[in-house]
This record gives structure tokens, C-alpha cells and sequence, in this order.
């Protein structure tokens, strides 16, 4: 920070205690004007990503540009002031230019950070949205726009915890701020708090202090503009006319003339007569029949009968139903995904994904990945697959399995989940997710207590919280924490039925069911270690490492409609639209499972 600028915060501070001062005199309500310590923003253009804005004149607001603010409430706030003294708080921002207009968001920083060196890489997460939406329009440009942030400032004075503010741009909005670097305005951004009136009454006027010394100078400020241009002077007398100047040399000479009209052209002479046509080729001997191709190759083992024999003898029919289908691969199974006709699983000991056909199960390749894959998710096109020790994200082409990208994320993988446009991956041991683009490139970090399992639900991601026993709901546009809901005893997944979120927690030995609106559904009891959970289109289905079962729920008021036997420790539930598949830790099989 500059010496001037250091000038210009010491002498807020000593303006803003005269004015507390003198309105303390006055009236029982006192506002008073924080400090601004800090402000940047950070762009996640790939080349920019890990540039710092710290010292720039204007702060931007884009799809790719997050702003944050700091400001310092002591000591123009009062010593001893809390949350409940605070009337209101308001954000003071001169809206410098408006490239796109639309709506801001404003939120909580969820880490501290400083102007000097934050960056897209390194910046914060970010926490509860306190104003949505901001609207920043033209009409607007060159005004300040205001903002009430005072649960922000409240939360700040009780918990002894600052770490600032957040602006958003909510879908194309384009647009800037002036910063407390720009000369041109001197338009910083302010934070203005009013207090309750609930001061003491006045004490004596205490001494007058000695003068404090004189600041240095200021720096000198711009040259002003150029004045209007003065009228024209009189015209000055004619001077002597000159002497005579040397004949000029001769001119070059003309062009051309134009050349004359062509002649008129001849008359066409007739056309010959056409020539018979030729005789018609002799058709062709057929040719021989072509080798036979090799036989394709035979399908994996499925199990010996879809009925239990014994309820099939006695005729019991009201007891009978498929019994599950099992698939031998090559190693155990862990995540899986179904891309609309095959199911691609992960194995974590052979650092492999295989692709089988969904109506038979027939293996159809198996590709190389990272090093101990996890998670698998479907983008339309493509496979993605998280790595656990390798720290980073595979791409294959859903088609043929071509390797089409491996992107970095620094920390282990666990889970992946696609939101419709971007790709979302949770580290579990680095409380951290992950948000890439389509492209695989980094977009942001958010901070989470153990994320494991996600789902999407059109518009926010949900995320189980393992190490806080909570489900978080995050805008996908732009991770805007929206809420946290407690659910049971280490959550390990998550699921989407249209209304409702199904939650499997791990030792609670049950699912967290929660409305999309806030608020919880019910909890209902399952198998052991419940580790995953699926939606079929009508039940919830669970698949419990502890037991080696899968039940199946309905949706409406979580009864158990059924449980299945399967292999020692199910790892994880897909539904093919006929079908729950079910991947082992345990074994190397994979079971199907009819849904009725």
C-alpha cells in the first residue's frame, strides 16, 4: 500500500472519531463509517488465473470476475459494540460502467485473504448470500448503489470474524466498480453502520488534545482541462507583394485517348447433327459369396436361474420374484455411471474403467485411467472418472473410450458429478470441491467438511458432509453457499427423486430424506453401513456395505418395499432404466437387480 494511501486511512480514522464524537452530542443514534482495508477481484480466464488485481483502479464483475471488499469496523465502531447494538449496515459502491447489465449477487467471504497477493487460485470460498438480486443496470452507471449487509457486520462484532465481502455476477452481467486505487474518482466502495440508540448519557467535555502534526503534503493533482480557444484576432495588414517567381517546368503529357468500339461479331454457324448412340454393354457374371466373419466373442457368465427353484416347484408365485443377475469382471468395482446403453464402472486396484452393454452385460472394452479410480460421471458425450491417489480427472470419449484429457486437481478424488455445464469433484481428506469447466480447466475451490457423495437438481448441488454430519446446498452458477441441513451419522451419499434429497448415512444406519425447500422429510432405518443411494423413477433404492443387502424404499413415506441379498460390501447403486446395478468393494462381481 502506498504512503498516500496510508495517509488517506489515517485520516478517515481521525475523521470518523470526530464524527462518532459529535453525534454521539446529538442523538442517540450513531453512524459511522469503516474503514476500507482491502479490495480486488479475481479473473478465472485461464491466463489470469493467478493474476493479482490488488493495485487496479476499477473492480470487475463478470461470469469470470468475482470481486472481494474488506473493510475494518474498529475503532470508528465503538469498543465493546455487538451484533445487537448494530441498526443497519450498508455497502456503498459507485457502479463505474455497465458493459452487460443484469444482477449481482453479494455474499460472505468464508476465508480471510488479503489485496496483495489473492488470486483465482487461491481465493476464498464463498459463504452465505446476503443480498440476491442486486440489480445493475444503465440507469445506474455513475451512481452508487447500496446494499444492506447487516447480518454481515452483526455476524462480524459477535463472532470477532472478518473476513469481508463477495460480489457475484449473476449469468452475462458485466460489470464495474471503482476501487480505492482510482484517482480519477476517489469513489471507494464505504461501509456505513448506524447503532441503536441505547448510549449512556453524555459525560463532561473532556480537555482539548495537543494538534497533531502536520501530514505530509499531498501529492499534486492533475492538470485541469484545456479552456475554451480565445476569439480570433484582427486581421493584420496586407504585407508587399513578393518578387517574381522562375518559370515552372513543363507539365508531363496527356493520357491516351480511349481506344474505339470493337467491330460487330460474325454470324454462329450451325450446330452438326448428333451421333448415334453406342450399344449397350453385356451384363456382368455374379460374384461369389463372401467368407463367413468370426464368431463374436461370448458374453460374461450370468446366474444359473431368475427363480429360486425351490418357491418355483411349490407353485408359489406370490413369492416369486427374478433373482439377481451377477457379472464376473476382472477386479472389484467401486463408482459407476450409464452413459444410456452401457454402465461404466471403476477399478480401483488395476487403475481401469470397463464399459458393458446394459441389456446383457456384455464386456465391451476396459480403458486406463489414473491411479485408484473412484467416481464416474456421464456429460453426454463423455465419461469423466475421479482419481484418488493420482490427484487429478480423466476424460475418455463415452463412444469408443478414447483418452481425450487428464486435468489436475491438486488434492485426492472422490466423487464426480456433472451439473449440465460443468464438472464438480469432492476430496474428502482436503475438505475441498472442485469445479471445472467442459473443458476440464479450473474454475473455483470451495471449502466443505468432508464432501463425499453430490447430486444435482436442475439448478444447486447438494453435497454430503461427512465430517459434519450436514448436507450442503450450493448454487451451481457460482457456489453460493444456500444452506446447510444436519442429516444422520457420517453421510456418505446422495440422491434426487424431483422433490425430495435422499441422504444415505453411513453409521446411523438409515437415509435423511429433506425437502428441496429446507426443512427435513423424515429419516428412515436401511441396512448396515448404508454407502449409496439411487433413484429408479418410483423408489429409493440403498445399497448397505455392512450386510451385503440393497433395500428398496418407496419415495412417498419411506417404507421398505424389499431387500435384496447381494456380494460382500456393495459399493454403489445406478439405474439403467430397467435395472439397479450394483458394484462390490468386496468381490469382483457386479449385480443387476430387476426394479419389480
Amino acid at each position: 500500500m502506498s504512503n498516500n494511501a496510508t495517509h488517506k486511512i489515517l485520516s478517515r480514522l481521525w475523521l470518523a472519531a470526530i464524527l462518532v464524537t459529535a453525534l454521539l452530542c446529538i442523538s442517540g443514534s450513531v453512524m459511522a463509517q469503516s474503514v476500507l482495508t482491502d479490495d480486488s477481484h479475481i479473473s478465472t480466464v485461464p491466463k489470469d488465473i493467478d493474476s493479482n488485481f490488488g493495485t487496479n483502479p476499477n473492480l470487475a464483475v463478470s461470469p469470470t470476475n468475482t470481486v472481494y471488499i474488506k473493510f475494518k469496523l474498529t475503532p470508528t465502531v465503538p469498543i465493546g459494540t455487538q451484533g445487537s447494538d448494530i441498526s443497519k449496515a450498508t455497502l456503498k459502491i459507485y457502479l463505474g460502467n455497465v458493459t452487460t447489465p443484469g444482477t449481482i449477487d453479494v455474499v460472505e467471504s468464508a476465508d480471510n485473504w488479503s489485496e496483495k497477493n489473492i488470486t483465482a487460485r487461491n481465493a476464498p470460498a464463498l459463504g452465505d448470500v446476503l443480498a440476491t438480486p442486486v440489480v445493475v443496470d444503465q440507469n445506474k452507471k455513475g451512481q452508487f448503489v447500496l446494499v444492506d449487509v447487516t447480518n454481515a457486520v452483526r455476524q462480524w462484532l459477535d463472532t470477532s470474524t472478518n473476513y469481508g465481502l463477495a460480489i457475484v455476477a449473476r449469468d452475462t452481467t458485466s460489470v464495474t466498480f471503482d476501487s480505492k486505487e482510482n484517482s480519477q474518482t476517489s469513489h471507494e466502495p464505504e461501509l456505513i453502520v448506524t447503532l441503536n440508540s441505547r448510549m449512556g448519557p453524555q459525560g463532561p467535555q473532556g480537555a482539548q488534545g495537543p494538534e497533531g502534526p502536520q501530514g505530509p503534503q499531498g501529492q499534486q493533482g492533475p492538470q485541469g482541462p484545456q479552456g475554451p480557444q480565445g476569439p480570433q484576432g484582427q486581421q493584420g495588414p496586407q504585407g508587399t507583394t513578393g518578387e517574381r517567381g522562375e518559370t515552372g517546368a513543363t507539365g508531363a503529357s496527356g493520357a491516351t485517348g480511349a481506344t474505339g468500339a470493337t467491330g460487330a461479331q460474325g454470324p454462329e454457324g450451325s450446330q452438326g447433327q448428333q451421333g448415334p448412340p453406342g450399344p449397350q454393354g453385356a451384363k456382368g457374371d455374379k460374384g461369389d459369396t463372401g467368407a463367413q466373419g468370426p464368431q463374436g466373442p461370448v458374453g460374461p457368465a450370468g446366474s444359473a436361474d431368475e427363480f429360486d427353484p425351490a418357491l418355483l416347484a411349490l407353485g408359489r408365485w406370490d413369492l416369486l420374484r427374478p433373482l439377481p443377475i451377477s457379472f464376473e469382471m476382472t477386479d472389484t468395482g467401486i463408482g459407476a455411471a450409464f452413459d444410456g446403453q452401457n454402465i461404466w464402472i471403476a477399478h480401483n486396484h488395476n487403475d481401469t474403467v470397463t464399459k458393458m452393454r446394459a441389456s446383457d452385460g456384455t464386456l465391451l472394452g476396459t480403458f486406463a485411467v489414473g491411479s485408484a479410480p473412484q467416481g464416474v460421471a456421464f456429460d453426454g458425450t463423455n465419461i469423466w472418472v475421479a482419481n484418488l491417489n493420482s490427484n487429478d480427472v480423466t476424460k475418455l470419449r463415452a463412444s469408443d473410450g478414447a483418452l481425450l484429457g487428464t486435468y489436475p486437481v491438486g488434492v485426492s478424488c472422490n466423487s464426480i458429478l456433472f451439473d449440465g455445464q460443468n464438472i464438480w469433484v469432492s476430496s474428502t481428506a482436503a475438505n475441498r470441491l472442485t469445479k471445472l469447466g467442459p473443458d476440464g480447466t479450473f474454475v473455483a475451490n470451495f471449502g466443505s467438511a468432508g464432501p463425499r457423495g453430490m447430486a444435482f437438481d436442475g439448478s444447486n448441488i447438494w453435497i454430503a458432509n461427512s465430517a459434519a454430519n450436514t448436507v450442503t446446498k450450493r448454487r451451481a452458477f457460482d457456489g453460493s453457499l444456500l444452506a446447510t441441513y444436519n442429516v444422520g451419522n457420517f453421510p456418505t451419499d446422495v440422491a434426487f427423486d424431483g422433490r425430495f434429497i435422499w441422504v444415505s448415512n453411513w453409521y446411523g444406519g438409515s437415509v435423511t430424506k429433506i425437502f428441496m425447500g429446507g426443512g427435513g422429510g423424515g429419516t428412515y432405518p436401511v441396512g448396515a453401513h448404508p454407502e449409496s443411494v439411487a433413484f429408479d423413477g418410483e423408489n429409493i433404492w440403498v445399497a448397505n456395505s455392512g450386510n451385503g443387502s440393497v433395500t428398496k424404499l418407496r419415495r412417498d413415506d419411506g417404507v421398505i418395499l424389499d431387500t435384496y441379498s447381494v456380494d460382500f460390501t456393495p459399493e454403489d447403486v445406478v439405474f439403467d432404466g430397467k435395472h439397479i446395478w450394483v458394484t462390490h468393494s468386496g468381490t469382483v462381481n457386479v449385480f443387476r437387480l430387476n426394479i419389480h
